[in-house]
């Protein structure tokens, strides 16, 4: 313990005594930001540190440290003075004002160490955090979003682990062709434009990952760009004000932000590790914590803080034991032991196994069909699966999602009462060898379209019948997604043609949540019927990758590939 909290402890034990005793009327202990102690005594019978020490020798049997005490009276860094009764009430009221003990300003960490009021504790703001690194937080964060979303639901991701941040290797953004901005950022371009755009600062997933859902994502900043980006970033987080309380409101303010741009169903954020004011920042805003730790002794110092802090908090609490290699049961049977010193009734644990699949995730190496199937619990550990639901149970139920649950019963009420002589009159088409799911399968083949788009006529019964729209064709609005590529009968010309019908580009945009954006297609490609057509594109060009992955966003004026100049040109 600081030798001047020690010190306070001690002292202000025996001023209560002596005010339990009637022998002084109040009192005030300061301690400033250079460590120095001051303690004011309001009494009508101890005038001076005579006084003082004559009473600290009467009452010897009631002192913790009566040696500290007598100590303090020859420390330099240690004042005492003395008031009257009527002079405490009078003309010195100020200096005993306020709590009995004053700890004073701190340089950094007061989100963290003030008691939180969790003001907004019914928010959507799921925290993940862990004392120490290497315990799967990041990673785990990642497959939540992806699952959470899979199932419906509107993601919204920050990563506030700014010194070390990682979440913009994952779900392919690393890859995008345009690098963009993040918290960092964002949070200090506020205050010099007020007309700053959230979306600027904000990757939308594509689909591979997201599913039925969406996920966007707030990176910690721009990492990913040059010397200058990266320079900036870190300039960015000198600037911002981490260490005091003005990082809840301005926290705040940015998920104020986003639930209004994007109206999300839960805000996952990655917060940084070890005792920090960024998570005490993250506490007053969040409903639920998720704490990843590790049974070992490093990580005993940050299980106990932190589920002291949250004690006597209104927030869900959530403990993860993770990650394990070996003796699964008992060491989380001793974790629960450990947890539950400090355990109230919104406290949830599990336990996570290593999973070497995992390792990949975020990676070159990563595979995105592996993953799938550990999404989908096809395989890996249950473990993954019950932490998921677990979280998924912490998010409300949209308005969409209660009328579509009535929809499916009524479907499946509808469909338990089919007739069963239809059944029967269905089945006896069949060959005495065919079976009724072949007869099936025969119906609906008759239905298929034709397997290339290019010998389909593409009228409004066909598209309103035949034409299914996959999550996948979403990632065509998304401005790093800027080339459609696939071999033969993947479908690329399925889309190209559908998108040049207004119904289903209309479609698409609703699907996509893109209205607002105004979009519209311009088809560049048929030469013989449009009135214009690109100069500048040398066969050079064309075989360099990194220039075709960049040429989508460069023809449309989004940013021009360095001493280079393409342009429209009208045939007439």
């Amino acid at each position: 313990m600081l030798k001047s909290f020690k010190f306070i402890k001690t002292i202000e034990a025996f001023l209560i005594h002596l005010q339990d005793k009637k022998i002084i009327e109040k009192y005030k202990v300061k301690l400033s930001i250079n460590q120095t102690v001051k303690v004011l005594v309001a009494s009508d019978s101890i005038e001076s540190i005579v006084d003082f020490e004559a009473e600290l020798s009467q009452y010897e049997e009631y002192i913790e440290d009566q040696q500290l005490i007598k100590e303090s009276l020859l420390n330099d860094s240690i004042t005492f003075e003395f008031f009257s009764t009527e002079d405490s009430e009078v003309d010195y009221s100020y200096e005993f004002s306020g709590s009995k003990v004053d700890y004073g300003l701190r340089r950094s960490l007061s989100a963290l160490l003030d008691k939180s009021s969790n003001q907004i504790n019914k928010s959507n703001v799921i925290t993940f955090y862990s004392y120490k690194g290497g315990v799967g937080r990041t990673t785990s964060l990642a497959l939540t979003a992806t699952y959470l979303s899979r199932m419906g639901k509107k993601v919204f991701v920050i990563d506030c682990d700014f010194e070390a941040p990682g979440l913009i290797n994952f779900f392919n953004t690393s890859q995008s062709g345009s690098k963009k901005s993040g918290v960092v950022e964002y949070l200090n371009d506020c205050l010099f434009d007020s007309e700053v755009t959230l979306d600027d600062y904000v990757y939308e997933v594509e689909k591979s990952y997201s599913g039925i859902g969406n996920i966007h994502l707030m990176p910690a900043g721009n990492l990913l760009g040059d010397s200058d980006d990266l320079l900036s970033y870190i300039e960015g987080i000198a600037r911002l004000d981490l260490q005091s309380n003005i990082l809840i409101e301005r926290l705040k303010e940015l998920v104020s932000d986003i639930n209004d741009a994007y109206n999300p169903d839960v805000i996952l954020v990655d917060s940084r590790t070890g005792f920090n004011n960024i998570f005490g920042a993250l506490v007053n805003i969040s409903s639920s914590i998720i704490t990843f730790l590790g049974d070992d002794i490093q990580n005993t110092p940050g299980a106990e803080y932190v589920t002291s802090l949250l004690s006597n908090i209104d927030v869900n609490q959530c403990y993860v034991l993770s990650i394990l290699s070996s003796g699964p049961s008992k060491r989380f049977n001793n974790f629960n032991t450990y947890i539950a010193v400090n355990k109230s009734d919104n406290i949830s644990t599990f336990y996570l196994d290593r999973q070497l699949i995992l390792e990949l995730i975020g990676t070159p190496y990563e595979d995105i069909d592996d993953l799938n199937d550990f999404i989908n619990g096809e395989n890996g550990s249950p473990r993954y699966q019950m932490l998921f639901e677990y979280i998924h149970s912490l998010i409300p139920s949209s308005a969409d999602e209660l009328a579509e649950a009535a929809q499916s019963e009524d479907k499946k009420e509808l469909f338990v009462n089919v007739n069963e002589e239809e059944v029967k009159e269905s089945s006896s088409r069949s060959q005495i060898n065919t079976s009724i799911s072949d007869n099936v399968l025969f119906e609906v083949k008759k239905h298929l379209p034709d397997l290339y788009a290019e010998n389909i006529d593409y009228t409004e019964d066909y598209l309103r019948n035949s034409f299914y729209i996959r999550p996948c064709m979403e990632d065509f609005f998304i401005p790093e997604k800027t080339i459609l590529l696939g071999d033969k009968g993947t479908g690329k010309t399925a889309l190209y043609k559908a998108l040049q019908v207004e119904s289903i580009f209309e479609l698409l945009i609703e699907k996509s949540q893109k209205k607002h954006l105004n979009y519209n297609v311009l088809n560049i490609t048929n030469y013989e019927n449009d009135s214009f057509e690109i100069l500048g594109l040398t066969e050079e060009l064309v075989k360099n990758e990194l220039f075709i992955k960049n040429f989508g966003s460069s023809i449309f004026g989004m940013q021009f590939v360095p001493e280079q100049t393409f342009r429209l040109k009208t045939k007439n």
